[in-house]
């Protein structure tokens, strides 16, 4: 028999175990998609990922349908804070999400599919890809496989993007965490956005998530999001290590004692890359929320859509010897209530990280409604009509008026979610 005779054949090969590539594996499995498919991950659970970890609550329906509980250890947020140079807006949502370590969830996730029968290929990176005349090869670490199609939730620094010809339309951001002791005055249970570096060398936010650790102690993830879009040269270039340590240090925590990660993020654009003949992108293969910087939700959502598009194509193209094509995806995901929330918060953050940034501090602090109904939707609360259409009058009244000069003097305000 010949090598090529001895090749495995997939109908999916899906690349990545992270949440994208986990969590489209189970919809499949739940949906008992008849498509042989199988996960490569090119480490082993459980294996440190570098992420601040925030998690949406609008993730638990997902999780519940497919029989998943959050991981523990965890740490379950009650609020949010969003602060500028002396002033601090504080929302009450306690049902807003959940910092998860992202070992503690991708093993989460691993063992819901080794459970359910999912082929599951640890310590099998991906080398190259080989596009055929009917679907691709894969150079991994085991051997060449062939597969019809194939998914990638390879997240932010995938080299396989090249192998497959697809483009970065807009720099990554780049971040810089830091990992250490929390505080004695610092909340454990809230989200902190502070926005006090705009303007100043940060295009986006300095972060304070608490979280567990491996033995259940609250500690405090400590980080910088630069998203470098458009107009970056107007922005002096900050020193994200000195931000952090300096932020630290006013906790009383000498920064000796944590560690610093740093990494990228690829931003979502409308524009970017869903699908190729034979091949889709799930996660931040695609992008992720650029105003905020979550994707772990995001990732999970695109996966189930991605999984009913996978249904659809190959019930179409049931003959091994057509091409499996995922035209309908890009259309499907941007008209998902998924799509529609990552175009606005795209466009928004081209706004509040952009020459008119402080016209969207303003905006935040004379309608502090605003972040609250980010934070029930943050939390998968549906929003009535007239809150998105409030949102929008308020955002073209500020920007008709001329940017502030002086943002005004520090005012702390304390919003409560509408009963």
């Amino acid at each position: 028999m010949g090598r090529a005779e001895q090749q495995e054949f997939l109908d999916l090969a899906i690349l990545g175990g992270g949440p994208a590539g986990l969590t489209l594996a189970l919809e499949l499995h739940y949906m008992g998609a008849p498509v042989r498919a199988a996960v490569f991950e090119k480490e082993r659970y459980p294996r440190f990922k570098v992420c601040a970890g925030g998690l949406a609550g609008s993730i638990r329906p997902q999780m519940e349908r497919l029989g998943l509980p959050i991981p523990e250890p965890n740490v379950v947020i009650r609020g949010a804070d969003i602060q500028f140079r002396g002033r601090t807006l504080g929302y009450s949502q306690p049902d807003i999400g959940y910092v998860v370590r992202r070992d503690v969830l991708d093993n989460g996730l691993a063992q819901a599919c080794r459970e359910r029968g999912i082929d599951l290929r640890e310590d099998c990176g991906i080398d190259r890809i080989e596009r055929l005349e009917l679907g691709f090869r894969l150079h991994t670490a085991r051997g060449p496989v062939r597969c019809r199609s194939l998914a990638l939730c390879t997240g932010a620094s995938s080299r396989l993007r090249r192998d497959l010809g697809i483009p970065e339309p807009v720099r990554r951001a780049r971040l810089l965490m830091m990992e250490g002791p929390i505080g004695e005055n610092e909340a454990d249970n809230r989200f902190v956005f502070d926005l006090s570096e705009l303007g100043r060398g940060v295009q986006g936010y300095v972060w304070d998530f608490p979280y567990r650790d491996s033995k259940g102690c609250v500690r405090m993830n400590r980080g910088v999001m630069d998203v470098q879009g458009r107009g970056r040269t107007a922005f002096p270039r900050a020193d994200m290590s000195r931000l952090l340590d300096e932020r630290a240090e006013r906790a009383g925590i000498d920064p000796q004692e944590c560690t610093k990660y740093g990494f990228s993020e690829r931003p979502f654009l409308a524009r970017s890359t869903f699908a190729l003949p034979g091949a889709l992108c799930v996660g931040e293969a695609v992008g992720i929320d650029p105003l905020f910087g979550e994707g772990i939700g995001e990732a999970m959502e695109m996966a189930k859509l991605a999984a009913e598009v996978v249904v659809t194509a190959f019930e179409q193209d049931a003959s091994p010897g057509s091409e499996i094509q995922f035209s309908g995806y890009r259309k499907r995901v941007l008209g998902s209530s998924l799509g529609r929330s990552l175009r606005v918060l795209s466009g928004v953050s081209r706004l509040a990280y952009g020459r008119h940034w402080k016209k969207l501090i303003r905006l935040l602090f004379e309608h502090p409604e605003i972040g609250q109904h980010y934070c029930q939707f943050f939390a998968g609360e549906r929003l009535p009509r007239w809150a998105y259409l409030g949102g929008a009058f308020a955002l073209m009244g500020t920007m008709v008026r001329p940017a502030p000069r002086d943002l005004g003097s520090p005012i702390n305000r304390s919003v409560q979610t509408p009963a």
